[in-house]
């Protein structure tokens, strides 16, 4: 059986079907190739690594990828105040996946607390001076004395 060489045109087709997220083997089958050279050639071309994200394809063990819709949906929810459990059943996710979507995407959740300025005993000298939050225990000279003795040790 003759060996049927790749030609520009056939390239054009493959990075069009390749650009709209076909798989693999539908790839193979409308060229008349095998996958495995459809795989090779793509490599050869540099296409690059498909965006299987835009069309929420699911991957080989049947999880499906977030869509930005399905991202702006999950912020629409969540800025609601739906917990995860309540935005999973309404997007058929796992209260897991939608967590961890959450922090891939970097959603921090707006603070409804004050911050916590208010004046406080320095814990080296005891000077009163006007901290930012619970965790600034030293005022700003004995800020400095302690990064030049941590400095010493380096």
């Amino acid at each position: 059986m003759p060996v049927k060489r790749w030609t520009s045109e056939m390239d054009e087709s493959l990075g069009r079907l390749w650009a709209n997220n076909a798989t693999d083997d539908e790839i193979a089958e409308a060229m008349g190739k095998p996958a495995s050279a459809v795989k090779a050639r793509v490599s050869r071309l540099r296409l690059g690594s498909r965006d299987r994200a835009v069309s929420g394809v699911p991957t080989a063990d049947g999880k499906v990828c977030w869509t930005p819709s399905d991202d702006k949906e999950l912020l629409r929810l969540r800025r609601q105040g739906l917990s995860a459990r309540w935005i999973g059943v309404e997007m058929g996710r796992t209260p897991g996946s939608v967590r961890s979507r959450l922090l891939k995407i970097d959603y921090q959740r707006p603070s409804t607390a004050p911050r916590d300025h208010t004046s406080r005993r320095c814990m080296r000298c005891t000077a009163v001076f006007r901290s930012e939050g619970i965790g600034n225990r030293l005022c700003y000279m004995c800020t400095g004395y302690a990064e030049q003795a941590r400095s010493q040790y380096d």
